[in-house]
């Protein structure tokens, strides 16, 4: 019985271990998936013609490794990004985002596109 007790103090003292590890590696705040939620031109909100626009669904996926994703109209091309920056690896082309909680922001020149994280 008490090596059935150790055993089981030993497994759940692996698994708290497990769930715990790696926290000293802080992620990238700009990991994950990010979909349209606003768009703005001029400062004046264009969120609710989005779909006029042709930005319904419009979607970014940035790996950790500096690899993503952006979809729009169900089409996917293959991106890169690092420094706030997202590159079309084809054209070297960017775009410049900021981060703010769980809003991605990409500005070009008066249009303002506004993802949120999902």
């Amino acid at each position: 019985m008490k090596k059935i007790v150790a055993l089981t103090l030993v497994l759940v003292m692996v698994l708290a271990l497990c769930a715990c590890g790696g926290g000293s590696e802080k992620k990238n705040p700009a990991v994950g998936t990010w979909k349209i939620s606003g768009l703005f031109e001029s400062g004046e909100d264009y969120t609710e013609y989005m779909d006029i626009f042709g930005f319904t669904g419009l979607a970014i996926v940035l790996n950790e490794d500096g690899t993503g994703s952006m979809t729009m109209d169900g089409e996917t091309a293959d991106i890169k990004w690092e420094d706030g920056k997202i590159i079309n690896p084809n054209t070297n082309e960017s775009l410049t985002f900021t981060i703010d909680g769980d809003k991605l922001t990409i500005q070009e020149d008066s249009v303002e596109l506004v993802f949120t994280r999902q």
